[in-house]
């Protein structure tokens, strides 16, 4: 019997990288001339520091994911650790 793949939405990968788009805005618009808040933005910095961390930790770039048996079960392209950095 062949395997049938099962497609992910395209969209669920942009969800880490739309999540550190936005902690840059709010860190932009803290020390923007008329907000003048360097308290959000050094918040904002150490939360992407954080997340950048744990991706990098844990970031595998095969995109094939096997079982306990080492056969492969789910091939999953990922974007690359510079894709979260540009």
């Amino acid at each position: 019997m062949p395997i049938k793949p099962i497609l992910v939405n395209p969209e669920s990968k942009n969800d880490i990288e739309f999540g550190i788009q936005k902690i840059a805005e709010i860190a932009l618009r803290g020390i923007a001339p008329g907000k003048n808040d360097p308290e959000t933005a050094i918040a904002c910095i150490e939360h992407l520091a954080q997340i950048l961390t744990k991706i990098g930790k844990s970031h595998s770039p095969s995109p094939y994911h096997r079982d306990r048996k080492n056969q492969i079960r789910i091939v999953l392209p990922k974007p690359t650790f510079t894709d979260y950095l540009v």
